[in-house]
């Protein structure tokens, strides 16, 4: 069961490496940090030279809370983190209805290639059927893995008020990644001590 698992993965990251290969590299000053950065459609970063180094290089990036990959920018002594995902969307990707959120198309969040990325709002960010159909989350072994999920773990269904499933989280940690909510005021409301949190209905999922 674990070596089909790590297969899976081992072959995902395969799939996105042939994508790298085939595809054009283009590369994109970074809006506000220009001559300094500058990231590609491929979902890399790099610097240019300055300073004590005489070579421009392409930046590691680090995973944050949210399991997604983050670049530091400097300027001006200034650092500031920048989630890879945000920058190629802003750089390569069309967004005409001036949506505020963005997408992993295929669910796989290090995967930060422009053509895996789309803008949308919340609404359809959070939209359960797409939820599903990304990426299969609830088995994927590496994302129970970060978020810890116990085998007892319960799903968690987010309602509004008339009962209507807004989503349905893996967990009640993931909820309040994601939304920036109270675990313990969720679990109040999945265990019945009390009805509504930020104005919406949450049960557990049998």
């Amino acid at each position: 069961m674990v070596t089909s698992k790590f297969a899976e993965v081992g072959d995902r990251i395969l799939k996105v490496t042939f994508c790298f290969i085939l595809m054009e590299e283009i590369w994109k000053d970074v809006v506000g940090y220009e001559g300094l950065y500058q990231v590609s459609n491929l979902g890399r970063v790099k610097s240019f030279p300055r300073n004590n180094f005489k070579y421009g290089r392409i930046l590691k990036p680090f995973i944050d809370k949210n399991g997604y990959q983050s670049v530091s920018l400097c300027k001006n002594n200034n650092i500031s983190h920048k989630r890879v995902y945000r920058l190629v969307a802003l750089h390569f990707v069309d967004n005409p209805l001036n949506k505020n959120e963005v997408d992993h198309i295929n669910g796989v969040r290090n995967d930060d290639r422009a053509s895996n990325l789309r803008w949308c709002t919340h609404t359809e960010n959070c939209n359960f059927d797409l939820y599903k159909a990304n990426s299969s989350k609830e088995g994927c072994w590496m994302y129970q893995r970060f978020y810890n999920l116990h085998p007892k773990a319960k799903r968690v269904a987010q309602c509004d008020k008339r009962g209507n499933v807004i989503n349905i989280w893996s967990c009640a940690k993931e909820a309040c990644d994601i939304l920036s909510f109270t675990r313990s005021a969720i679990s109040q409301c999945c265990t019945g001590k009390r009805k509504t949190y930020k104005g919406f209905v949450w049960k557990f999922v049998e």
